[in-house]
């Protein structure tokens, strides 16, 4: 790809007719590359993420999780928000002694329980994630 810079001042660009002009942001807007929908979810890219954070092999997102993230988007939170939500859903120490077995995405959708865990204070990194990393990074000396 071949990038150009216009002066939009010069003589050549100051010359041209309207529909010239008109004709020359045609070009140059077929282009660009398209813009990229921030707010557009990646449900393959969130399920994955939520396999690996709670250690599940969850296969499919459902219309109705679909449906419950569409909505928070829609309220104005944001994929960091979600991410926020999924790591702090990860350190609920009330969903620890069944293995995290009832915190499933869907649960996480839901407008309270997106609420709730994506307003604490603090972004925790997420559990599973967390330990992980501490097992690769320890260090064992014999002392």
């Amino acid at each position: 790809m071949r990038i150009i810079t216009i002066d939009l001042n010069s003589d050549l660009i100051m010359g041209l007719s309207s529909q010239e002009l008109k004709r020359l942001k045609e070009i140059v807007d077929a282009s660009l590359p398209k813009k990229v929908d921030d707010n557009k979810l990646d449900f393959e890219m969130l399920m994955n993420y939520y396999n690996e954070v709670f250690s599940k092999s969850m296969r499919v997102v459902t219309d109705a999780t679909k449906k419950n993230f569409n909505k928070r988007i829609k309220e104005g939170y944001t994929k960091f928000d979600i991410k926020k939500a999924i790591d702090n859903a990860s350190n609920d120490k009330f969903h620890e002694p069944n293995d995290f077995k009832h915190l499933t995405l869907e649960f996480i959708s839901r407008s309270d329980k997106f609420t709730k865990y994506v307003s604490e204070l603090i972004h925790q990194e997420a559990r599973n994630i967390r330990l992980k990393r501490l097992k690769q990074g320890s260090v064992h000396t014999n002392h």
